[in-house]
């Protein structure tokens, strides 16, 4: 059996100093101006049409989170979670099947 040799050579930088560096790298360049992109305005031309199957529960979180976006269907086989998702987002047609929705 032949012996066993690292593929790459020994480093002189230790694994601590490495994770050190990496992390000070990383907190500079967040805190450089320009780095984020700024939020802006989208126009309704930019939005993504998104239809939702499931609002309720971890469906309702989801949602929230795309609702900058144009929410244009809604589905639910619970009727009552459904009627909540709706008063909450008006301009997005109700579905009780997805079949139909797709």
């Amino acid at each position: 059996m032949k012996d066993a040799t690292p593929l790459l050579p020994a480093s002189s930088v230790s694994r601590r100093r490495f994770i050190y560096t990496s992390t000070l790298t990383a907190a500079a360049v967040s805190l450089l101006p320009g780095c984020v992109a700024p939020r802006r305005y989208k126009s309704a031309s930019e939005k993504l049409n998104i239809g939702i199957i499931g609002v309720g529960g971890k469906g309702e979180s989801d949602a929230e989170g795309v609702s900058g976006e144009n929410i244009v269907a809604i589905c639910d086989v619970d009727e009552t979670t459904l009627n909540k998702a709706a008063k909450k987002y008006p301009n997005a047609k109700p579905y009780r099947d997805y079949r139909k929705m797709l």
